[in-house]
């Protein structure tokens, strides 16, 4: 665990699988790493409600919701904001599914 951002031990990291199980460690641009959990039912849920109607209040509802660490910087600057949203929807477990005629 050597490219942990600075700040994030272990043991934070241990805590954040116990709670969420899927956590992930986000590089994003200007050097900056953020740590977020994949988003429960719940939270895609909200995030799809909006994705349409108002799409920064969907990403905010992602950010606010799933960034564990480094959320603050994410949420100042436009840049980090999109590219962390991006990331965390990637996260959304989706598996193919197969349809057959019957």
């Amino acid at each position: 665990m050597d490219n942990l951002p600075q700040g994030v031990t272990p043991e934070m990291i241990q805590a954040w699988k116990e709670k969420h199980k899927h956590i992930r460690l986000i590089r994003l641009q200007k050097g900056f790493a953020a740590i977020a959990h994949r988003p429960a039912r719940n939270i895609v849920n909200q995030w799809e409600k909006f994705s349409d109607s108002d799409p920064n209040k969907a990403r905010t509802i992602l950010i606010e919701n799933c960034v564990l660490f480094g959320k603050e910087e994410v949420l100042a600057d436009d840049e980090l904001f999109y590219s962390c949203a991006a990331a965390i929807t990637e996260m959304i477990p989706i598996s193919k599914a197969e349809t057959e005629n019957l």
